[in-house]
């Protein structure tokens, strides 16, 4: 999974997700399960009006940080937004927004501790929209 300055992509994920969307089978769901484990996603995140966001580490230090979520207006549920790369997030807003690097391992944890205003996670909500819910988001 390459990350270069604010570039990042998860093409062995990209591919995991398709074939797990093509066919369940257990092997594609221990495949997707491997790639997630691996991976490093772009989550975007909310500043302050007038915070810097040229060295965004540094900003962040100081505050808490508001995660934008995306609104099922069906069921009143809130879903944490991670994308793959770049490219899919632009598919959500072709603005520059500022976001944060997350492994999987992070989505989980900001899931459960948000539980009571986040439902889950989607990857990719405009492409594959894979999602996990506070209740099935421990992978093996």
């Amino acid at each position: 999974m390459p990350i270069e300055g604010n570039a990042i992509q998860n093409p062995d994920l990209v591919r995991a997700m398709d074939l797990f969307l093509v066919s369940k089978s257990e092997l594609n769901g221990k495949r997707l399960s491997k790639e997630l484990n691996r991976a490093t996603f772009l989550v975007p995140i909310s500043l302050p009006e007038g915070a810097p966001t040229d060295h965004l580490e540094e900003t962040l230090k100081d505050m808490e940080i508001r995660y934008l979520m995306l609104d099922q207006k069906s069921t009143g549920k809130s879903f944490l937004m991670a994308f793959t790369d770049r490219e899919e997030m632009k598919k959500w807003n072709e603005e520059e927004v500022p976001a944060i690097f997350c492994p999987f391992s992070s989505l989980q944890k900001i899931v459960l501790k948000h539980a009571d205003q986040c439902s889950g996670v989607v990857i990719n909500p405009f492409h594959q929209s894979i999602v996990f819910t506070a209740q099935n988001i421990q992978l093996p």
